[in-house]
């Protein structure tokens, strides 16, 4: 099946009215006299707010005509601007601040608010890092943070660990959507390569539950990623474009990305496309033996071989093709209200399952083939955007979308001749309306609903790689098909009861609705139904006792009702075992509590520590099982072990975050996180999504065109009777202790990056990522991470 998505909808619009004054700011650092993009200019209700774009000019034309506005950029000091003071093209040279501080955030509720006001952990990412780090996925974009861990089965993937939760206990949205669907699972998730990190804005990490504001499945943390906007502003249509290369030598790494649009005052639009291509990527030559790739698999004369590696440093089998296209248009209502019709879609070449390839039975390899087919993601909708003030909202925002996530896997042994395929097929269809009022200077509320609807298609078949026949192979999920939906609705009140102390509570409740149906295949019945509900809530304040200093504390619950993956797949997770439906299968509840100190001065220093508690009630987690009364079955032609998703009794989850940013004198910057996370289960058991400790040092020295960052990256180890029992199945990934036993070792690289601005139009970067060459292997990774690894990057503006 093959899905097509257009990529906008024909929309006509009559009679656009004049839309105001041409008001408007020119943004410039005071030492260069560049232009400053993607600075944040917001009103003092934070119910309009506009970025700046790329030549640093800032249409004002969503703004009263009096009033104050605030220029926010991580960089720079903030800025505070009366509007009855500005002319057209009013120059602002905005000032460096010694550290890089972020004051407003998006997704923590859904609108802007104030860093001060928001009484939980958030990690933002900026378009400025993106640019600066060259990050060759959107996985890589949040390892890049130093605050989200992320897996890796295979070169092509990317699965954030927060908190101790994974996959689906972790939410990725885009632009207010939501990608997890009623099949992203419970093992690890590659999903987010789908959204190209040259096309975003910025990133919002939300540590902790996220369920009142986004639902459920954000019980470890929201990932919240936010593509470019069109600014409009100007009489005439006004051309911008950017062009973008990066080459990698890990992996002989190319990538392009171009963006261009043009705007006026009353319409715009903007086009993206980026181009990816990675080879085999070579690992380190320092580091344990257990890691090199020692031979691979071959078909030479019609049969498998198996070869010898010239060199075991390159991990065979382990490229990959990435593509990303993506349409926007905006148009302008009225001086208060737009329009924007939006539509991309995503794909790319087969993704070998790296983790696989290198599997072993009898001291050789299992399989000839195991890749995954391209991963294709379409979305297409339409967005209305109002900050008109009425009594019941002062920033109305409505949303409709179609996506569709199209997904394969395809695995055979070797010396066989039959190649095991599955496909997938998914279309969601969603809604979403959000509404803020402000109740007075100091009272606000934000509310509304969303719903989604997922139907789920699943085929399969062998395919005999001699002549092309195909015979009967049971599916991934119900081959009669499967559908969920999801809808809730929030309401989260936020009341400033005293200059220095801010409460903000909420509650939402969701319904979710499961129904699958089997035909050839029945491992619990012709069908399974699942209607579940659940209110969540949260309380949390700020507190400032004196000027530098900040306490915050945030008490949550959030519940994942299972989905389609958890309820009815059938699937082998690693060798010898199998997984099976579980219709008896309940929504896990999570019950957390953090607290936070934050001390700064932000022309000097920022130090925030963190702590939080997690109760998972109910914990889903896979385990020992029967399926009619056995506890193994033939599955693809073996007998193995069966397993299902089950109910525990319970999981605790904790740990401690610490930050610190500390300019000593002007133009250098240092910068730690540092992050520790332990889990178990009702049993004591390890949960194998925790992940070791991790952290980053920075030391960032800044001078007008140039700036610089060599940094460490680092990872303790987890010793092996500290690896969760599912991790201890697949030694094959792991190093080898003096007892034989298989273990993650700890390991740190140290890296070194630069950019020079050679013109307001022109950017270089070049960059040497793990120095020392280290060999290493992320905790519960299926491939070595990149050796020393060359970067190069140029960024021109057309």
């Amino acid at each position: 099946k093959k899905v097509c998505i257009g990529y906008f909808f024909f929309v006509v619009f009559l009679g656009f009215p004049l839309l105001g004054t041409a008001q408007s700011l020119l943004l410039l650092d005071a030492e260069t006299g560049f232009p400053v993009p993607h600075a944040l200019v917001f009103n003092q209700s934070k119910t309009a707010s506009v970025l700046s774009g790329e030549t640093g000019r800032v249409p004002l034309q969503k703004f009263s005509d009096s009033g104050l506005v605030y220029i926010q950029h991580p960089s720079y000091s903030l800025i505070e601007i009366d509007l009855k003071s500005i002319f057209t093209d009013t120059v602002i040279r905005m000032k460096t601040q010694g550290i890089e501080l972020g004051e407003v955030v998006i997704s923590a509720s859904q609108k802007l608010e104030s860093y001060q006001e928001i009484p939980r952990e958030v990690v933002p990412i900026s378009k400025q890092e993106i640019n600066f780090y060259k990050p060759q996925t959107s996985a890589d974009m949040l390892d890049n943070s130093g605050q989200v861990f992320v897996q890796k089965s295979q070169q092509g993937g990317g699965s954030p660990m927060i908190r101790g939760l994974s996959a689906n206990s972790v939410l990725l949205v885009y632009d207010n959507i939501r990608l997890n669907n009623a099949i992203s699972r419970d093992g690890n998730l590659h999903s987010i390569i789908s959204v190209d990190q040259n096309f975003l804005e910025s990133t919002e990490v939300i540590l902790g539950p996220g369920t009142v504001v986004y639902g459920s499945d954000a019980l470890g943390g929201v990932v919240h990623m936010r593509s470019e906007e069109i600014t409009l502003g100007g009489e005439e249509m006004k051309f911008r474009g950017d062009l973008a290369l990066t080459y990698s030598t890990a992996n002989k790494g190319k990538v392009g990305h171009v963006d261009f649009g043009s705007a006026n005052k009353k319409w715009g639009w903007h086009t993206s496309l980026s181009l990816s291509s990675f080879d085999d990527l070579k690992m380190g030559s320092k580091g344990p033996d257990e890691y090199l790739r020692s031979s691979y698999v071959e078909r030479k004369d019609g049969k498998d071989v198996e070869l010898q590696n010239e060199d075991p440093l390159i991990q065979v089998q382990s490229g990959f093709d990435l593509f990303s296209v993506a349409q926007k248009f905006r148009f302008a209502l009225s001086k208060h209200s737009d329009i924007q019709v939006f539509g991309q879609f995503s794909g790319g070449s087969d993704i070998p399952r790296y983790d696989r390839l290198i599997q072993k039975d009898k001291d050789k390899l299992k399989y000839a083939e195991w890749y995954y087919g391209p991963q294709e993601w379409g979305l297409a909708g339409v967005r209305w955007t109002s900050n008109k003030v009425h009594t019941w909202t002062d920033l109305s925002t409505v949303s409709m979308h179609y996506q569709t996530w199209d997904e394969s896997r395809h695995d055979r042994k070797i010396g066989s001749n039959s190649l095991n395929e599955r496909y997938e097929y998914l279309d969601i269809y969603g809604m979403d309306i959000d509404f803020s009022k402000s109740l007075g200077h100091k009272q606000a509320v934000n509310y509304g609903f969303s719903t989604y609807f997922n139907e789920v298609t699943s085929r399969a078949h062998i395919t005999d790689i001699y002549n092309g026949n195909k015979e009967y192979l049971s599916t991934r999920y119900p081959d009669g098909g499967s559908e969920m939906s999801i809808s809730g609705a929030y309401l989260n009140y936020k009341n400033q009861v005293k200059t220095k102390w801010n409460l903000n509570v909420g509650m939402r409740y969701t319904y979710q609705y499961l129904r699958s149906s089997f035909n050839q295949q029945s491992f619990v019945s012709d069908k399974i139904t699942m209607n579940t509900g659940a209110l969540s809530g949260s309380a949390g304040t700020t507190f400032r006792p004196v000027s530098r200093v900040m306490l915050r504390g945030n008490v949550t619950s959030g519940f994942r009702a299972p989905n389609v993956d958890d309820v009815s797949k059938l699937f082998d997770p690693e060798p010898g075992t199998v997984i099976v439906p579980n219709v008896h299968l309940k929504p896990e509840y999570l019950y957390s509590a953090e607290f936070g100190v934050e001390v700064s001065d932000s022309s000097h220093y920022w130090l925030d520590v963190n702590a939080f508690y997690s109760y998972l009630d109910g914990a889903i987690i896979r385990d020992e099982y029967t399926f009619n009364g056995s506890d193994s079955i033939v599955y693809d032609g073996e007998m193995k072990q069966v397993q299902a998703l089950v109910n525990k009794d319970y999981a605790v989850i904790y740990g401690f975050g610490f930050g610190l940013k500390y300019s000593p004198v002007k133009r250098i910057q240092i910068k730690i996180n540092y992050t520790i996370t332990r889990g178990y289960d009702s049993e004591y058991q390890p949960l194998r999504h925790v992940s070791p400790d991790f952290g980053t040092l920075h030391g960032i020295y800044t001078k007008g065109k140039f700036r610089s960052d060599v940094y460490l990256k680092y990872h303790n180890g987890i010793t092996a009777n500290h690896l969760a029992p599912s991790e201890v199945s697949k030694d094959y990934l792991y190093a080898v202790d003096e007892n034989g036993d298989p273990y993650s070792p700890s390991w740190a690289t140290l890296n070194v990056m630069v950019q020079y601005s050679l013109s307001k139009n022109l950017d270089l970067n070049v960059g040497v990522e793990n120095l020392l060459d280290v060999r290493y292997r992320t905790y519960s990774s299926g491939i070595a991470a990149p050796g020393r690894n060359f970067v190069f990057g140029i960024k021109s503006k057309l």
